[in-house]
């Protein structure tokens, strides 16, 4: 890439960032600048607002704080939410073939944004037995008219089913942003970069281009720029990912459920417990959380009770502990990402939480990484305060 590299952010965003206040925040600056330069201009006071909140330039800046709520519409067709709906209704009624059947139906329809679902509906056909010549065929029809979107779509297909190697995805993710620097296609990039190449640097970089990007879509312009800020909390800049945060919610306050309950975690790990906490309702009363399969809905509800538990009052981590015994009593835990509560265990045992070794427990077995678990499971039954509950569960 040949962009600018933003600096490193000394602060964050404040909640509810403007235009305005940051005009006034360059204006005060000037003045402090005049002081030891009587010729500093307002362009160098704002250079140095925008540096300081991690931009380039204040042109930059302020095309990420201009933007405001709009009443349009979220997304850029109109059946995506209720049809994610629908298909985890079917799912859990009937099985994969109930939602294959919901996709057929509502392909028929031909609604817009078809090669997008269409697109889609091959990578469920390519996680089915007998239904990856049916998925290429479809992708061969979509890839005679190529889009960002579709492209981006077929490189993941095509890893999956075995048709290309790490070398020639990226390729294919190179050949979708040639065409234009599309949202979708770029978080997809990014992702590869990330989990395949194991390389953060310039997974980051092409996160904060899909980020700085924008949508006409609210839910899409949140959904990138919280991914964004998402990653860099996975990276450790605390500070940066909460001014994207922070930037995500200006837009939309619908992103998806995970990114609110990772802008929750910051914040309680982050001695900011009370803000923190006040986001969980609304997580739990996301509409996404019942489009998610019942196990992934459920970790999001163990993790909100073990924010409230590691950084609430006592009257607020005795009901989070029995809620906790419960959402674990036939619960599987599961290799996947979500926000690193390891840093969340470490600022309740700073805060003098009355039992930092249960709170570090529960962390590792919410959050496993991939490895660990089993040790976690154990460490939980070894820690006083989860055997001296009532009816104490093990997890299955």
């Amino acid at each position: 890439m040949t962009d600018e590299a933003p600096p490193r952010a000394a602060r964050a965003l404040p909640a509810r960032p403007s235009l305005e206040h940051l005009r006034k925040e360059a204006k005060r600056r000037l003045r402090l600048l005049r002081q030891s330069n009587p010729i500093a201009t307002l362009a160098g006071a704002q250079r140095d607002v925008a540096r300081d909140y991690g931009f380039a330039s204040w042109r930059r800046l302020v095309a990420q704080v201009g933007p405001a709520l709009t009443a349009g519409p979220d997304l850029p067709y109109d059946w995506g939410e209720a049809f994610s709906q629908t298909l985890s209704g079917a799912e859990a009624l009937g099985g994969l073939d109930a939602a294959e059947a919901e996709y057929r139906a509502l392909i028929a329809h031909k609604p817009t944004g078809l090669a997008h679902l269409e697109a889609t509906f091959a990578l469920f056909l390519a996680t089915r037995r007998n239904k990856g010549d049916e998925a290429r065929l479809i992708f061969a029809r979509l890839l005679r008219t190529p889009t960002p979107d579709i492209l981006a779509h077929y490189a993941g297909f095509a890893r999956a089913i075995g048709d290309a190697d790490a070398d020639r995805q990226e390729m294919l993710y190179q050949q979708a942003l040639a065409l234009a620097d599309d949202p979708l296609a770029l978080n997809h990039y990014a992702c590869f970069l990330w989990y395949e190449r194991q390389d953060r640097e310039n997974a980051l970089r092409w996160f904060r281009k899909a980020a700085e990007r924008g949508s006409a879509y609210p839910l899409v312009d949140a959904a990138a720029k919280g991914t964004y800020a998402v990653m860099l909390w996975a990276a450790g800049d605390a500070v940066a990912a909460e001014t994207w945060f922070r930037l995500a919610r200006a837009r939309s306050r619908r992103d998806v459920p995970m990114i609110t309950l990772t802008f929750a975690a910051l914040l309680t790990a982050t001695n900011r417990a009370g803000e923190g906490l006040a986001l969980l309702p609304e997580v739990l009363g996301h509409p996404q959380l019942r489009t998610l399969p019942p196990n992934l809905a459920r970790w999001h509800d163990l993790v909100a009770w073990f924010l409230r538990y590691a950084h609430g009052d006592d009257t607020a981590r005795d009901l989070a502990l029995r809620e906790i015994r419960t959402g674990l009593a036939g619960w599987r835990p599961f290799i996947g990402e979500g926000p690193d509560l390891a840093r969340n265990a470490e600022a309740a045992a700073i805060a003098g939480h009355p039992d930092a070794g249960l709170v570090a427990a529960l962390a590792r077995i919410l959050a496993p990484r991939g490895k660990g678990i089993d040790d976690a499971l154990a460490a939980l039954e070894h820690c006083p305060g989860w055997r001296a509950g009532a009816g104490s569960q093990a997890v299955d």
